[in-house]
Order: structure tokens, then sequence, then C-alpha cells
């Protein structure tokens, strides 16, 4: 008998006495690659629906025991537009450059105190990625020009016009871990964490493969933790 008659044939009876939900949940399984893993808030299908140019700002806080050779906030807030721009297909001039935010918070001595949906309205833009640095240690290896580093960094997303939070909902925010064990040169090291917690708060604003939502860099949490 042909080969392929047979195994058309295991299959066939290993699928048999399954239900016509049954069979669906099989195809249809997490394993599939159709299997996407929904946001909250769908910013890109906001973006194309919306009538209107939206305008997004990215307001990147950072406690003030944390200590870093290079500007944090600017290399998180760069990293989080590139990707808006790559996966969300927003274009530049809906993102409020750092140079403005940076302005603007040097002017405003309460900026720090804003709510997003303040600091939203203060930059005239319709919705607020917040981002807050709350841990962050890059410490040279005895590799010469190599490093390891952490990082934790909580963020929400929030409608200006709303006066809301849109994500996430269940709770005041979400959290993204970085563990770096091993990257070549400073600015190559800070960029790499930038890169790594800026996709983990972008996953969360438009639907993603569930094969691609983690990613290498992200800290797993143990059973113990």
């Amino acid at each position: 008998m042909n080969h392929k008659v047979i195994v058309t044939i295991l299959i066939g009876c290993v699928l048999l006495p399954l239900s016509g939900c049954q069979l669906l949940s099989v195809i249809l399984s997490p394993g599939s690659s159709d299997a996407r893993v929904e946001p909250d808030f769908d910013l890109m299908a906001a973006n194309k629906e919306s009538q209107d140019i939206l305008r997004v700002a990215v307001v990147v806080d950072q406690a003030s025991y944390i200590r870093s050779e290079l500007n944090l906030r600017y290399n998180l807030t760069n990293a989080v537009n590139a990707l808006l721009t790559a996966k969300l297909k927003l274009d530049d001039q809906q993102l409020i450059d750092y140079k403005e935010i940076a302005m603007i918070r040097n002017s405003e001595p309460d900026f720090s105190r804003f709510s997003p949906v303040e600091a939203g309205k203060r930059l005239g833009c319709d919705y607020v990625i917040f981002a807050s640095i709350v841990h962050y240690d890059l410490h040279p290896l005895p590799e010469k020009e190599y490093y390891a580093a952490t990082a934790k960094t909580i963020f929400s997303f929030h409608g200006v016009n709303e006066n809301k939070r849109l994500m996430p909902l269940e709770k005041q925010s979400k959290t993204a871990e970085i563990e770096i064990e091993l990257e070549k040169g400073l600015q190559q090291s800070v960029s790499r964490i930038c890169r790594s917690t800026a996709y983990c708060i972008v996953r969360d604003l438009y639907p993603v493969p569930r094969n691609e939502y983690d990613i290498m860099d992200e800290k797993r949490k143990m059973a113990w933790d």
C-alpha cells in the first residue's frame, strides 16, 4: 500500500472519534500558526479606522536612584517609536519626538507629577505610552568589552480623549523584565535592553502571533518566584 495512503488512514483513525467542536479545537490549538495574542487595546486597528491623524507620545520616567552611563529615557523612547513604526505602521508625524518631550519636561517643573493623561494633554496627543524604569543594572564582564545587564520597567497605555487607562484593563500596569547575560559593547548592551523592553511594551498594542510573543531576553519566572 502507498505510504501516503497509510499515513492518511492513520490520521483519520486518530481524528474520527472527535466531534466537530473537538476537531476544530485541535486544528485551532495554541500550536497553530494562526493563533494570536489579542491586545486589551488594538492601537493598530484604531489607527486604521480613525478619520484623523492619531498622535502618540512615549513618556519614559526613571527612578531617581538609577544611574546609567547613557540616556535610558532617550534610548527607550526611540526604541518604542521605532517599533510603533515597524509593527503598527504609524508615521513619524504621528509620534512625538523625544526632544520635544524633553523640552516640555524641562520647562514644566511639575511634569513628573502629571498623570499620563495630563502629560498627554500637555503634549497635544491622543494616546500616551507611559513607562517607568524601576530597575537597571549593567556591569562589565571579565571578558573584555562584554557586559551583562538586567532591567525592569512598568508600563501602561492611556487614552487622552477617553481620560482613562486602556491597557492593561485588569491592573494598574504591566511589567517588562529583561535579562542579558552577554553582549559586546556599552552602547550595544543598552540598545539591546531598550529594544527588548520596547518589544514587551508594543506587543500588547496589536495582535501578535503566539509564537512571536515571547522573546529570548525576557526574564522567565520560576515556579518559586
